[in-house]
């Protein structure tokens, strides 16, 4: 029994030295994660200090860098990095009337702030802390006004047209401008160069026509614009062999000048004649339905306008109104 006891009191005092090992090396941890973190921010927030006065108002800058360097390259190193950084930047002269005290050794950063070398060169060009003049070459790029003509041309029919050209000039102007401190203080023009022509926009206007023949279709014409066109006579004249859209006009004589305007030549009578047959069950706005003594320009929707009589004149109505059509031609692709 008092083997026992002795082994179980062995055990239990183990079991206490660990816990103390334990905890104290817990403890240790904790203060070297302490001094760690204090050392860290000690690295970081000390730098050489480089302090520069500006002898027209005595005022000083203090800034921190992470690297130690003389007046005399921190000024060097000021002109490779506004040539690197510029563009088109010819010479650049880094002014020697401020002042520029650096330390040799690392301190607090009294504002908590350390730049790295470029960053502390960006803030002495971006807050203008030491004057730098500069001589860059400028190109600026002017776009020239092309002209305008319109030609008749009788190659392409009423209502359609073609245009070519309509292309804008460039024109280069070299400049040399000194600045300083960014600002432009002088400009000096070196040389305008003619870098492209503008070439005349031309725009050809169809005075011509084209006679329709059966089974052709007049490419180029939309029968949209043949309905709207033809709706514009609306409430005009009908006249027994007339063919004055303003005027007046019979049934055929108004199909006969709307397409007209259009550079589409149909005869005066016979127009079943020509263009190309369609199923009245595939109807588009623009073909001419065909009535026993009558024709007519499909408007869509079950609509048509045409010249009706000569107590009605020219109307939109039902594609019934003056009866049942027994066949449909077009005249145009669109």
């Amino acid at each position: 029994m008092m083997g026992s006891s002795q082994k179980h009191l062995k055990q239990h005092a183990a079991g206490r030295r660990i816990a103390v090992v334990i905890i104290a090396v817990a403890m240790a941890a904790a203060a070297l994660g302490l001094t760690g973190y204090s050392r860290v921010k000690a690295q970081e927030s000390m730098g050489y200090q480089v302090q520069i006065t500006d002898p027209s108002t005595g005022k000083t800058v203090s800034l921190y860098t992470d690297t130690a360097k003389t007046p005399a390259e921190i000024r060097t190193d000021l002109a490779s990095y506004v040539k690197e950084t510029g563009s088109g930047v010819e010479s650049v002269d880094v002014s020697s009337r401020e002042g520029i005290r650096t330390d040799s050794e690392k301190t607090e950063a009294g504002n908590g702030t350390v730049y790295s070398y470029t960053e502390f060169l960006k803030q002495i060009v971006d807050n203008h802390y030491i004057d730098i003049t500069t001589v860059e070459n400028y190109q600026k790029t002017d776009l020239l006004q092309y002209r305008k003509r319109t030609v008749k041309t009788a190659s392409l029919r009423k209502t359609t047209k073609k245009v070519k050209g309509g292309v804008y000039g460039k024109r280069v102007t070299s400049y040399r401008l000194v600045k300083k401190n960014g600002a432009t203080a002088s400009s000096e023009k070196l040389s305008t160069e003619l870098v492209q022509k503008p070439k005349t926009k031309v725009t050809y206007v169809g005075t011509g026509s084209v006679r329709s023949r059966r089974g052709y279709l007049v490419r180029g014409t939309s029968g949209y614009k043949v309905v709207d066109f033809a709706t514009n006579w609306i409430g005009n004249p009908y006249r027994w062999g007339g063919t004055s859209l303003k005027h007046g006009a019979d049934c055929s004589g108004f199909v006969y000048s709307v397409y007209r305007h259009f550079g589409v030549n149909l005869p005066r009578v016979g127009q079943s004649a020509v263009g190309k047959r369609v199923s009245l069950r595939n109807l588009k706005p623009g073909d001419e339905l065909h009535y026993p003594g009558h024709v007519a320009i499909y408007a869509g929707n079950g609509m048509v306008v045409h010249a009706v009589n000569p107590r009605i004149g020219i109307r939109l109505t039902s594609m019934y109104y003056t009866g049942r059509p027994y066949s449909a031609t077009r005249f145009v692709t669109k």
